[in-house]
């Protein structure tokens, strides 16, 4: 079997997570924009056609926030997977100073 070392820069997980709440947060911008530009639309366009223009953004809408709800559960994700290498290091490194430090006494 193979030596496997497996080395975790809880960093770059921390700043991939905050990257993602950005995108998010600018995914949601641009759509609440967007929305307001429909609900003005429909000041000057009435009938069947603008309900269905509007109906399909709103469609649309809903599945943005579907998304951006993923996004926030991947952004928990990762500072909680950041959080537990963190803790687990530190744990290991209480462990590994709790060792004696000699075992043979002569």
């Amino acid at each position: 079997m193979a030596n496997v070392i497996i080395k975790v820069e809880t960093t770059v997980i921390i700043n991939t997570s905050s990257s993602f709440n950005a995108k998010g947060r600018e995914i949601k911008r641009i759509m609440d924009q967007m929305m307001q530009l429909i609900r003005d639309l429909s000041s000057v366009w009435t009938g069947d056609a603008a309900k269905a223009y509007t109906k399909k953004f709103q469609g649309l809408s809903d599945d943005i926030t579907r998304m951006l709800k993923i996004i926030d559960e991947y952004v928990n994700d990762l500072k909680q997977i950041a959080e537990n290498y963190d803790k687990a290091e530190q744990d290991n490194i209480t462990l590994a100073e709790q060792l004696l430090d000699e075992v043979i006494e002569g």
